[in-house]
């Protein structure tokens, strides 16, 4: 990973993934998180963010699960002073309900300055 001067301080850098220069986007500095070091289980998820490929770093990774359609429910209001925005849904898996995210609104892309450059 190479890390870019320009970029805003949450991008902690790029890589290159089978030719394509995607950023890295460490959520926990973005969301003004405290901050924790890297270790074996800190992981990159690779998404895709409308036409573009975002990288990222997330504290550890338990399961990759495949969720079917008729499974998921809308996201129930919270009553709660935190921003529920991400939330896109609610997915049932046996006994499990796992809250899915819009990565779109989680890396808020169209409202950061900068990373467009950086990804270019």
């Amino acid at each position: 990973m190479k890390t870019r001067s320009n970029a805003p301080p949450f991008v902690r850098g790029v890589m290159n993934l089978r030719g394509t220069v995607v950023p890295i986007i460490d959520l926990r500095a973005r969301f003004s998180m405290a901050e924790k070091q890297y270790d074996q289980f800190t992981c990159i998820v690779v998404v895709n963010v409308g036409q573009r490929v975002v990288g990222l770093v997330v504290d550890t990774v338990s399961d990759v699960l495949n969720i079917p359609n008729d499974s998921i429910a809308d996201p129930p209001e919270l009553a709660s002073t935190g921003d529920t925005s991400c939330i896109t849904g609610m997915g049932k898996l046996g006994e499990r309900i796992v809250m899915l995210l819009d990565t779109g609104r989680l890396v808020g892309l169209d409202k950061l300055p900068g990373l467009a450059e950086t990804a270019a």
